[in-house]
């Protein structure tokens, strides 16, 4: 019932009473239901957290002004629904998928930057490790310790 286009595009007529145009498809994809014990639950998802309280207030108005609409069995009951709780927003734990490409991404950059850092190092190493590199910068050898 409340995930219905009638049902958004009510609500999506009582946001542009109120200023906020929004589109009754965006409405429509956002909101989900659930009936526990004859209580009717909304959930509503929705992207900016600056609009919801409105969408929510107006999906509450909604129901309360013409649940018997969309409730025929409540048809001549007074109030046919009521609201039970404030809307409060309730921000949305992160996903799987950024819950699992947070550590990987951050092993892989922690790989990179310690592979540069040891070619850094390698690089910058003032160690000589050949008389070659001695005579290449001009100086001269008087003796050399064999290897072996």
């Amino acid at each position: 019932m409340a995930e219905t286009g009638v049902f958004a595009q009510a609500v999506a007529s009582r946001l542009a009473e109120a200023g906020l145009e929004v589109a009754p498809a965006a409405i429509q994809g956002a909101i989900v239901t659930d009936n526990a014990q004859s209580i009717l639950v909304v959930y509503l998802t929705w992207p900016d957290e600056t609009q919801i309280v409105a969408v929510a207030d107006a999906i509450t108005a909604e129901l309360t002004g013409n649940g018997a609409a969309y409730f025929p069995q409540l048809e001549g009951v007074e109030p046919a629904v009521r609201p039970l709780d404030i809307p409060t927003p309730v921000p949305l734990p992160p996903g799987l998928r950024t819950q699992l490409m947070g550590p990987a991404i951050k092993i892989g950059l922690a790989l990179a930057v310690g592979v540069a850092l040891a070619l850094l190092w390698h690089y910058l190493d003032p160690t000589v490790r050949e008389a070659a590199e001695l005579e290449e910068l001009g100086l001269d050898i008087l003796a050399e310790i064999p290897r072996k």
